[in-house]
């Protein structure tokens, strides 16, 4: 029995998945660029206008909020110059209702367009997850030998959640920003044409300058993001599956150790994206 018992204390404990061993760990820190960006942005239309209604409804909103957005600070100059100035209270008192219905009205236009793009978008969502777990089940053995199982469930779920805020959030602002621009422009111009050339010139090299040096490095570090952010749900995942095998040879301060790493090359990754 004492010859067992030191047989079992010198027996090294197996390892477990996504430790460093085999192909998949290996792959679990590869960022991988898309191959064809057109592409992908033509089979996320194909699922996107299923949604043509929400999409005309949330840009017809976007363009009136624009709108209300511009008239606001317009109706405040002549609440100054032309009823602060001359004292005209009751006047005043007019236009400080409208501008009050005007405020409340972007209010609303805006929530209006947030919750039927995310509604849109989450119905979006629900189809590319569809897709992607009926395409699971009919891909090779050799696909599920070569990729640990965290990478994966990274996919399922943190990579589509990216898609559905880009959709609710980004491509609302990205409108917003473009139309308010352009109304922006067209104001200044009307007011003083020399300083809104001196002031376009000024503001669009600065941030065409600004865009190419944060984009390129911000980019860089969002794939390395979600790589190691991969990494840490493949450790938890495959961990958690080989727990009996960690009680059963000790391992939790190893384990912990390595939980620790993979975390803090996480946080470190995302304060850099």
């Amino acid at each position: 029995m004492a010859e067992n018992k030191a047989q079992k204390e010198d027996a090294a404990p197996p390892p477990l998945m996504g430790r460093g061993f085999g192909p998949g760990a290996r792959m679990m820190g590869k960022v991988e660029k898309a191959k064809d960006r057109r592409g992908v942005l033509r089979r996320l239309w194909g699922y996107l206008r299923h949604q043509r209604a929400a999409l005309i409804a949330t840009a017809v909103m976007v363009a009136a909020s624009v709108f209300l957005n511009l008239a606001g600070p317009f109706l405040l100059g002549r609440a100054i110059d032309k009823y602060i100035l001359r004292r005209d209270l009751h006047g005043l008192a007019h236009l400080c209702v409208l501008m009050l219905i005007v405020y409340a009205a972007n209010s609303l236009l805006t929530w209006l367009q947030s919750y039927i793009m995310a509604g849109a978008s989450q119905r979006t969502v629900r189809e590319i997850r569809k897709d992607l777990f009926a395409r699971l089940q009919h891909l090779p053995l050799g696909f599920f030998d070569r990729r640990p199982n965290g990478e994966l469930m990274s996919r399922l779920t943190n990579d589509v959640e990216n898609i559905n805020q880009v959709l609710s959030d980004s491509v609302t602002q990205i409108v917003s920003g473009v139309l308010n621009t352009v109304g922006v422009t067209v104001a200044m111009l009307l007011l003083n044409v020399q300083l809104t050339a001196v002031t376009l010139i000024t503001i669009t090299t600065i941030t065409v300058a600004l865009n190419r040096w944060v984009a390129t490095r911000t980019r860089a570090q969002f794939r390395l993001q979600q790589a190691a952010l991969g990494k840490l749900n493949g450790f938890i995942e495959e961990t958690i599956t080989a727990q009996r095998v960690v009680k059963a040879y000790h391992q939790e301060p190893a384990v912990i150790t390595e939980f620790a790493a993979s975390n803090r090359e996480l946080r470190q990754a995302a304060t850099r994206a």
